[in-house]
C-alpha cells in the first residue's frame, strides 16, 4: 500500500520537470518558435494597447507633465494573464519626482484594470513605451512619439 503514493508522487514530479524545460539553448541559436496561441507578439500588444492611449496621455499630462524634470518618456511593464487581463504592472517615468510618480502610478493602474487583451494559453510579458513631447505652442501637446529604425506607423486617435 505504501508504494502507490510514492509512485504517484514521483510521476507528478517528473511531469513538473518536463513542463519546466526551456524551448532550446539560446546560445546555440536553436530556439523553437513559440506557438501563436501561447503568447502575444509585440505588434499584437501594441495593436490592443493603442485604444487606451488617450487615457495614458491623460494620466501623464495630469500628474507627470507639471514636473519640470519630466522627460516625456513613459514605460509600462505589464504581465498579461491568459484571460487577457493585466495581473502585474510597473511604471517607469524618468525625471518625475517620487511624489508625482505615486499619483501617476495610481492613475495608470486604475486605467489598466479596465484593459483587456485577447486570451492566450500562456502569460505575456511586455514593455509598452510611450514618449510624450510637449512644446510651448498652444494646443501642441503632449502627443505620442515613436522611434523605430524601420519607420513609425501613423497613430490614429
Amino acid at each position: 500500500m505504501r508504494t502507490f503514493p510514492l509512485v504517484l508522487g514521483s510521476v507528478a514530479m517528473l511531469a513538473g520537470i518536463a513542463a519546466a524545460e526551456p524551448s532550446g539553448d539560446p546560445f546555440e541559436g536553436k530556439l523553437r518558435p513559440i506557438p501563436t496561441d501561447q503568447t502575444m507578439s509585440a505588434d499584437e500588444v501594441l495593436k490592443y494597447a493603442m485604444p487606451y492611449l488617450p487615457r495614458v496621455q491623460y494620466c501623464y499630462k495630469r500628474f507627470a507633465q507639471p514636473d519640470k524634470r519630466a522627460s516625456g518618456d513613459l514605460q509600462l511593464y505589464v504581465v498579461i494573464a491568459r484571460n487577457g487581463k493585466i495581473v502585474h504592472s510597473d511604471v517607469t517615468a524618468p525625471g518625475v519626482s517620487m511624489f508625482r510618480m505615486a499619483y501617476l502610478d495610481r492613475c495608470l493602474r486604475k486605467e489598466m484594470e479596465t484593459w483587456s487583451f485577447p486570451t492566450r494559453t500562456g502569460f505575456t510579458n511586455a514593455i509598452i513605451p510611450y514618449f510624450f513631447l510637449q512644446t510651448k505652442t498652444p494646443q501642441a501637446g503632449p502627443f505620442p512619439g515613436c522611434y523605430n529604425p524601420k519607420g513609425c506607423r501613423d497613430f490614429k486617435f
